[in-house]
């Protein structure tokens, strides 16, 4: 005669396929999915690809890489809604809500923005603080017009 023994496994809801918001305790698990799947990406780059890095590498830069989308990932934590599907946050999304932004003092300073002041290159510095930041709220002004304060 044999027994048979059935276990049931029960898995933690975020194991499923469902969304579900993340806060800034998730922030960092956050960053490496979205460091891992913008390093090919040449905006993603801009800030850290430039003529006076010393020559370093994708490879060489990635840490920063990595520690600028962290800075991104906790500035909407604070300021927006960050949603993440899977265990180990296979997909993530950023949204900043009509009205919110990113780059105001006190996010800079409570998402730790402001160290990329002192971890950039001098052209990286003007590239992301004069440059793209600027470029962002002028293309959305531009696409979005008079729905620009209502859109996300």
């Amino acid at each position: 005669m044999s027994t048979t023994t059935t276990t049931t496994l029960t898995l933690p809801s975020y194991a499923s396929d469902e969304v579900r918001e993340i806060g800034i305790e998730d922030c960092k698990a956050a960053a490496d999915t979205l460091a891992e799947a913008f390093f090919k990406d040449d905006v993603a780059f801009y800030f850290l690809d430039t003529p006076d890095n010393g020559g370093k590498t994708r490879e060489e830069l990635y840490p920063l890489h990595r520690e600028i989308l962290e800075y991104i990932v906790a500035a909407h934590c604070f300021n927006g809604l960050v949603l993440s599907i899977g265990e180990n946050h296979e997909g993530v999304a950023l949204w900043m809500p009509p009205g919110q932004n990113m780059d105001d003092w006190f996010t800079i300073f409570r998402s730790g923005m402001w160290r990329l002041w002192y971890k950039l290159t001098k052209e990286g510095k003007r590239r992301y603080f004069d440059e793209f930041m600027e470029i962002l709220h002028r293309t959305k002004e531009s696409v979005m017009g008079a729905q620009d304060s209502d859109t996300w």
